[in-house]
């Protein structure tokens, strides 16, 4: 099973940076691990796409203007409606959707948001998207960890 974890975000722009450092460290945490890709980029681009082809789970990470401090992750659907004209810059669903066009096989594919408290200028992340940062890295170590055994056990009878 190919795990992929791409965290998107302008890390100039204070708690933009969250997709970034998230991947960042479970990039060290996972460093050993040959079935786990990382990514980290400024934004999602139309060459991540080729990422999607053979993995089983795709995870992505990034800053959102929600309320701050908030997280949620929600599960994208290559079934929605993504039609538009295709620029070097992709939502979390252009990409999704286009994946779905061009790959034989679809994996699960969830995004990771969380509300920052300051986009402004400045490579320091707020101390409260620091905290969010040690707690999604927490939640998705964890995450990835279970998946990676129960997938090592093979088929359950």
């Amino acid at each position: 099973m190919r795990i992929v974890l791409i965290g998107y975000g302008n890390e100039l722009r204070s708690d933009d940076r969250f997709g970034p450092e998230v991947v960042r460290r479970l990039g060290e945490l996972f460093h050993d691990v040959s079935s786990i890709t990382t990514v980290v980029a400024t934004q999602l681009l139309p060459e991540h796409v080729t990422l999607f082809d053979g993995a089983r789970l795709v995870v992505l990470f990034d800053a959102a203007h929600n309320e701050p401090g908030s997280v949620s992750v929600c599960c994208i659907c290559s079934d929605r409606d993504t039609a538009g004209p295709l620029t070097h810059q992709l939502t979390a669903d252009m990409i999704v959707g286009l994946a779905a066009k061009t790959i034989r096989r679809m994996p699960r594919v969830f995004l990771v948001s969380a509300g920052g408290y300051s986009f402004d200028l400045g490579e320091q992340m707020s101390t409260g998207m620091q905290d969010i940062v040690d707690e999604v890295v927490e939640s998705a170590a964890l995450r990835v960890t279970r998946i990676l055994r129960l997938s090592s056990s093979g088929p359950r009878n």
